[in-house]
């Protein structure tokens, strides 16, 4: 779903957007998410959810891009995803602003 997420917001994997860190960070608005995924949960004692709890850091060099944020915005809620934005924030260090999204979402384990 991630994956939708992004690209409907018009990112590109491994381009713009990467799981957990890019080893060169492009100079463009980009995107880094953390999934931290729980397959405890499980039903009948078998495990098939998946629970998906997605940290997404999203990048804009120099200068903010709302745009790209709402972007994001608008796929989070077409997924109907409750999520929680924190607020923009500017890494002198990095010469990056970045804005943080936190959501979670349960996926069902699809058996071959």
């Amino acid at each position: 779903m991630i994956d939708e997420i992004l690209q409907g917001a018009g990112l590109i994997k491994g381009r713009t957007y990467i799981q957990t860190v890019f080893k060169q960070p492009p100079s463009v608005p980009f995107a880094v998410y953390h999934d931290d995924a729980d397959t405890s949960l499980s039903a009948d004692e078998t495990v098939n959810l998946i629970e998906h709890s997605i940290r997404l850091e999203f990048y804009a060099p120099n200068k903010p891009n709302p745009a790209t944020e709402k972007a994001i915005e608008r796929e989070l809620k077409a997924h109907a995803l409750h999520y929680r934005k924190e607020g923009r924030v500017w890494l002198e260090s990095e010469r990056y602003y970045m804005t943080i999204y936190e959501f979670y979402y349960i996926e069902k384990e699809t058996t071959p």
